[in-house]
């Protein structure tokens, strides 16, 4: 049997990372029904409305090849006035994998966000 090389802690941090942001971006604003009796009408005459704020309960998890470490964080993310911020509610595994890579995707976001002053609480 042949054995797969080992992937890096930054390939699994990207993957990690782009799931969440990918999953972060589907979350969509509520908006009132249209007014129209046509559904065809309706449906052309949409226009996507930026996200202004959202709210989301995240699980995110991660853990190594080999599965000597593994790390577990929930948290609460929020956009609010064009602020993106996040509170910690729990953490459990291995530190430096809740370090360099889960803490490190909430980082991230809060970097890569254009919100003119992110905060991060907890």
């Amino acid at each position: 049997m042949r054995k797969q090389p080992a992937r890096s802690a930054r390939t699994v941090t990207m993957w990690v990372a782009a799931f969440t942001l990918v999953a972060g971006s589907a979350v969509l604003p509520a908006r009132e029904p249209a007014a129209f009796s046509n559904p065809i009408s309706a449906f052309f005459a949409r226009t996507e409305q930026p996200l202004r704020q959202y709210r989301a309960f995240r699980r995110m998890h991660a853990a190594d090849e080999k599965g000597n470490h593994e790390g577990w964080m929930e948290a609460w993310t929020e956009l609010k006035d064009g602020r993106f911020s996040y509170e910690v509610v729990s953490e459990r595994g291995s530190d430096m994998v809740r370090g360099r890579v889960l803490k490190a995707v909430l980082s991230a976001r809060l970097s890569s966000s254009t919100a003119a002053t992110p905060t991060r609480v907890s």
